[in-house]
């Protein structure tokens, strides 16, 4: 069951918010203001995508999804991927920051830490903002460190802004 619906149900509060959203009409509001408006709309933008490309169905009501709970699989196959990407991207930033300034040996053993943990695994497979926030976050420090061994306005700016984003991502609406 954890595969169909998660222990919190954020899988269904965003499929939710994303039907809510109803560009063609400018409903643009969600309804749903636990999660920010960064990883709800990019949510909505990969599952335009999926739809465009054939790879999911999308419009139909409950009925529909409860008859074919494949075709709701599909959907939250697609939202899922979408946090697995940006989550492995955020690794990958994760160990080129470490590198940067502990060395190979370190960045290695403290991306296998973080690869190992059991809630990354579970932030990363839900449909969730958590790990999904993790590239804006890691470019965030990157900016952050540049400031502090440059000191240079320009990375105090980047450093600020990523900061912000990743907040109004995670858990602040920009409705």
């Amino acid at each position: 069951s954890f595969l169909l619906s998660p222990f919190a149900g954020d899988d269904n509060f965003t499929a939710r918010a994303l039907k809510q959203i109803k560009p063609r009409e400018l409903q643009l509001d969600p309804g749903y203001y636990m999660y920010g408006g960064g990883f709800i709309y990019t949510q909505g933008f990969f599952a335009l995508l999926a739809s465009l490309l054939g790879l999911i169905q999308t419009g139909h009501g409950l009925d529909y999804y409860q008859m074919n709970p494949g075709e709701m699989g599909k959907i939250f196959s697609v939202l899922r991927f979408c946090v697995v990407l940006f989550c492995a991207v955020g690794v990958g930033i994760y160990y080129h920051v470490t590198q940067r300034t502990f060395g190979r040996r370190v960045a290695f053993l403290a991306t296998s830490v973080v690869l190992s943990m059991p809630l990354s695994h579970q932030a990363a497979r839900t449909v969730e903002p958590h790990m999904f926030v993790l590239p804006l976050f890691m470019a965030a420090m990157l900016f952050i460190l540049k400031a502090v061994q440059e000191d240079t306005r320009r990375n105090y700016v980047y450093a600020a802004a990523l900061t912000g984003a990743t907040i109004g991502t995670q858990a602040i609406n920009f409705y």
